[in-house]
């Protein structure tokens, strides 16, 4: 967790106090929601809410607790915290040591390999999107009514993709359900539904 959200939320900024007083919770920008629909191989689909794109980084990353889903270090954090004789390997077979100790190193398990780093920037979203696609059978992050409307028009049409033992009918139902909620859509106004019923 290295955004500035975190960071921020860890140092005490950017926080509110709620009624409890040894609670402080994160203030979140409720007008930038974001679905994530989930469809397992087994079961039924997943859908839960994000208020914005720096909540759904640190709620995602939370549930990857051993392992790294995105990291940003220095080579000089590295040989300190590892030792010369244990560092961790580097993509393109790169020798730390003939790096400098204030060159900057990225790591991603779940897009690039558990335990590699590498030099190329990574950016943290696609790390989070990776971490939450891995071992689902379809995965899909919808960041407004227009994203919603085209996958619900994709999952409900004649190219509707193999997602899940549930199908993409179930998993566009929840993901319907989810819209409701949101206010992104009106039940009687949806034309949708009927499709998908």
């Amino acid at each position: 967790m290295t955004s500035k959200f975190a960071q921020a939320a860890l140092k005490g900024g950017g926080v509110e106090m709620t009624n409890h007083p040894n609670r402080k919770l994160p203030r979140y920008e409720v007008r930038d929601p974001i679905i994530i629909l989930s469809v397992p191989h087994r079961g039924d689909p997943r859908t839960w809410i994000a208020y914005g794109v720096d909540d759904y980084i640190v709620r995602a990353s939370r549930a990857y607790i051993s392992s790294t889903v995105y990291e940003q270090t220095t080579v000089a954090k590295l040989l300190e915290c590892f030792g010369e004789d244990d560092l961790p390997e580097i993509a393109g077979g790169i020798q730390i040591a003939s790096l400098a100790p204030d060159t900057v190193l990225y790591r991603a398990d779940y897009l690039c390999g558990a335990g590699e780093y590498q030099v190329e920037a990574i950016d943290e979203l696609e790390a989070i999107d990776a971490a939450e696609a891995h071992d689902v059978s379809g995965w899909y992050r919808v960041n407004n009514p227009a994203e919603y409307h085209d996958l619900i028009e994709r999952l409900t049409g004649p190219q509707a993709p193999r997602i899940g033992q549930c199908g993409p009918l179930r998993a566009a139902w929840a993901l319907r359900r989810a819209a409701l909620n949101l206010g992104w859509i009106a039940e009687n106004q949806d034309a949708d539904a009927a499709e998908i019923l």
